[in-house]
């Protein structure tokens, strides 16, 4: 079963089900393309822009309703699913995973940001500083009194630890990739698994969380910017909506 971990200096970590990622994903990608639904419109008279952006792959030249849905069902899966395949718009490289993730942190409440977050760098291992685990700690019961942050998926266990003192990080990791501490962010990759693995945990984890600090490059999360956070440029579908309304008068 998949799950993301929070990862202790104690060795005391728990896990939120492999389920609540898929639910921040399908939340992050519908969101999007809520947004720019009005710039998909595709018709005989009016061939959607859209087209023409994507002119190198199969939506160009897909029916208005082909065996696969309409146009806008096709472009709309396409948009969610394929988040290697980027494009450009006029000459702006777009990654459509990225932009899914910053159009919830422009539009949601803490909760909403904490799954973007969580979706987008649990697999990098986002993480908390000791001073600000009370802090997260609050967003996290926030979301489950919304609802947002579902019931039986390990949120209680997220809370009691992050609640257990202030001392020290919590990381997150994904069951699918990498835990946490592993040698590869505490700079051994140059030693022998055998020579990892006979350190102490402790050990593991101080280097570990040296590694992390020193190359964190925007995985800690934070209050001081937590709305002001974005993935790779900012882009958001708001500004892609924008952007593509600028492209089709071209």
């Amino acid at each position: 079963m998949s799950a993301i971990w929070f990862n202790s200096k104690g060795a005391c970590d728990v896990y939120v089900r492999g389920s609540e990622r898929a639910w921040f994903g399908v939340y992050c990608s519908g969101l999007m393309v809520r947004v720019l639904k009005h710039t998909m419109r595709d018709s005989g008279s009016f061939p959607s822009v859209w087209r023409r952006i994507l002119k190198d792959t199969y939506i160009c030249n897909y029916k208005q309703d082909g065996p696969l849905g309409t146009f806008e069902e096709v472009l709309s899966t396409w948009l969610t699913t394929s988040f290697n395949n980027k494009f450009v718009v006029g000459d702006v490289e777009i990654d459509p995973f990225c932009v899914a993730l910053n159009t919830a942190i422009v539009s949601g409440s803490d909760p909403i940001v904490l799954a973007a977050r969580l979706h987008g760098q649990s697999e990098i291992h986002t993480y908390v500083e000791g001073e600000n685990r009370a802090w997260l700690a609050d967003v996290i019961r926030r979301g489950r009194k919304i609802g947002f942050l579902r019931k039986d998926m390990g949120w209680e266990s997220v809370v009691q630890l992050l609640e257990l003192d202030s001392d020290s990080p919590i990381v997150a990791s994904y069951s699918v990739t990498e835990s946490f501490p592993n040698r590869h962010i505490a700079g051994w990759d140059d030693a022998s698994e055998d020579s990892w693995y006979n350190l102490t945990y402790a050990r593991q984890w101080n280097d570990a969380i040296s590694g992390l600090r020193d190359n964190s490059d925007g995985l800690e999360m934070t209050p001081l910017n937590w709305n002001e956070f974005s993935f790779r440029d900012g882009i958001n579908a708001f500004q892609l909506a924008e952007m593509v309304e600028e492209y089709r008068k071209e």
